[in-house]
């Protein structure tokens, strides 16, 4: 559709609006964005709120760490009883997983998780490697 030189084709309203309503976008043909302003923040707003809903930002970082999703969290959690995989007292919160291969061992509570990072332990390291081998 033809526009004259004072509007453009919005295609959220499906008509022509005026060209003033419009950002620019040097990327574009004629240097106008796509969108209107109002339409532009409208819809990214929408994707915001989509995308937030959808993903929390701790099951987004262990989706891309460890290759799990919050279900799968909950999975291995449920299984273990709900406590650490070590000591079996706490509630365990963080994931455990091997440096060398990234494959999920377990969920561990704050302390194993820390002991093993840390290199501290030897007792404690003997039995991240029993409860990873289990798994």
């Amino acid at each position: 559709m033809e526009s004259p030189g004072d509007a453009t084709w919005c295609p959220d309203r499906g008509e022509l609006k005026a060209i003033d309503g419009f950002g620019l976008n040097k990327r574009m043909a004629d240097g106008r964005a796509r969108y209107r302003k109002v339409c532009f923040r409208r819809r990214s707003t929408q994707s915001h709120r989509k995308w937030k809903a959808d993903v929390t930002r701790e099951n987004k970082a262990e989706k891309y760490r460890y290759g799990i999703t919050e279900d799968d969290f909950a999975r291995m959690l449920a299984h273990q009883g709900g406590l650490c995989a070590i000591c079996r007292v706490v509630p365990g919160t963080f994931v455990d997983h091997s440096h060398e291969t990234g494959q999920v061992r377990g969920v561990l509570c704050f302390h194993c998780d820390n002991g093993l990072g840390s290199g501290r332990g030897g007792a404690l390291a003997g039995v991240r490697g029993s409860a990873g081998e289990a798994r």
